[in-house]
């Protein structure tokens, strides 16, 4: 019974997995889209036009349902996306 449990356990990570994937695209590639955003836009975020940092950037959709692809997407800090996100109404100002 447990080895019964442990494998529909198993199967159910890895479809959740697969299915964010279908949604978000395998990290690697979006590794590599925010390494390429980046030295497209000279490390500045494209909204406020400010230094990126090196970690804690959001790739952003300009429309989510076209994916993640290099004429769909920028490089924007957090303080940005913080901001966008609030007047797009996405969250309810909470801390994330």
């Amino acid at each position: 019974m447990t080895t019964t449990c442990t494998g529909r356990y198993a199967l159910r990570r890895k479809l959740y997995k697969e299915l964010s994937y279908d949604e978000r695209g395998k990290p690697m590639h979006r590794r590599a889209l925010k390494a390429k955003k980046r030295a497209m836009q000279n490390s500045l975020c494209a909204l406020c036009a400010d230094l990126l940092p090196e970690k804690d950037v959001v790739l952003d959709r300009f429309e989510a349902k076209n994916g993640y692809t290099m004429v769909n997407t920028q490089l924007i800090c957090r303080a940005c996306d913080t901001v966008k996100q609030e007047r797009l109404r996405f969250t309810d100002g909470a801390p994330l």
